[in-house]
């Protein structure tokens, strides 16, 4: 299994391995939340704002000091919530069934990178025994890992904030 970054706070809480498909399909307990993510600028974790828009995570246009994720974001306990959902597994199965996981942060920000290419389309789900939920559509392209820049409060946004139920 590959080690991603991850965990929501940097640490290295995401993981990638094949034949994931099964393991994707069922309930996971609980990870251990990580310590927040801490940006010098705002000397917040900035939970809820788009992680890799350009000039933050964005492996092709990364802010001062900020490592590169592949996906990141925030899960709370209600979709459309602000109570954040700590040590929420969050996984990404590829169209190869590659399986990439991190574990949501004290702050419930989740993050993960990868170096390999992952294969699109691919699907992804947010756990917490007993409770599974899946996203209703695809991550079709490269590109799409921002998922607060979808899921937010902000007006225009695609769909409400992510949560567990």
């Amino acid at each position: 299994m590959g080690m991603g970054g991850g965990g929501g706070g940097g640490a290295d809480g995401g993981s990638g391995g094949g034949g994931g498909s099964a393991q994707f399909a069922m309930c996971a307990d609980p990870g251990t939340a990580g310590v927040p993510h801490t940006h010098i600028a705002s000397g917040t974790s900035n939970a809820g704002q788009d992680c890799m828009a350009a000039g933050c995570h964005n492996p092709a246009n990364l802010g001062t000091g900020a490592p590169p994720w592949s996906f990141a974001g925030t899960i709370y306990t209600a979709s459309g919530g602000s109570t954040p959902a700590p040590a929420a597994v969050v996984r990404v199965l590829d169209a190869n069934s590659q399986l990439y996981i991190a574990v949501a942060d004290q702050d419930g920000n989740f993050s993960f990178y990868t170096a390999t290419p992952i294969a699109f389309p691919a699907q992804t789900n947010v756990t917490s025994c007993p409770t599974l939920t899946s996203m209703g559509t695809t991550i079709t392209a490269t590109g799409q890992g921002g998922c607060n820049s979808c899921h937010s409060t902000t007006p225009g946004s695609q769909s409400t904030p992510l949560g567990l139920m």
